[in-house]
C-alpha cells in the first residue's frame, strides 16, 4: 500500500474489503459507543470514499485510523488492519536518525568534539 495523505490510505483500506466486509465495517461503525459517533444517514448506502470522508471529518486525521484499526479488527478483518498498521508506521520507519555535534571547552582550554 503506498505511502501518502492518510484519506488516500484510509480509502484504499476501505476499497480493498469485499462487498460483505466493507458493509460489517459500516455496521460496526454505526454500532460504536464511544464519542464522537456516526450517524446512520451518513454513511448508510455510501461509497468507500463516502465513509472514508465521514471517517476523518469525525474523528480527525490523526485519529481516525485507530479507529479504522479497531472496527477493522472487529470485523476480524485482521490483514487489512495489518496492512493498515503497518503504513502507519513506515514513514517514521524511514525517517534518517539527527546527527547533533556536542563541542565540549574544558578547564585546560582544550576543545572536545564527538558526534551523537
Amino acid at each position: 500500500m503506498p505511502r501518502g495523505n492518510i484519506t488516500v490510505i484510509l480509502a484504499e483500506t476501505l476499497a480493498d474489503l469485499s462487498k460483505d466486509n466493507f458493509d460489517h465495517f459500516v455496521e460496526q461503525l454505526l454500532d460504536r459507543r464511544e464519542e464522537p459517533r456516526v450517524r446512520r444517514n451518513r454513511v448508510e448506502g455510501k461509497s468507500y470514499l463516502e465513509v472514508t470522508t465521514v471517517l476523518v471529518s469525525a474523528f480527525t486525521e490523526s485519529g481516525a485510523p485507530q479507529v479504522v484499526l479497531e472496527l477493522l479488527r472487529g470485523i476480524r478483518c485482521n490483514s487489512e488492519a495489518d496492512r493498515l498498521g503497518e503504513t502507519r508506521r513506515a514513514p517514521a520507519a524511514l525517517t534518517p536518525p539527527v546527527r547533533i555535534r556536542v563541542r565540549v571547552w574544558c578547564f585546560s582550554g582544550l576543545f572536545y568534539s564527538s558526534r551523537i
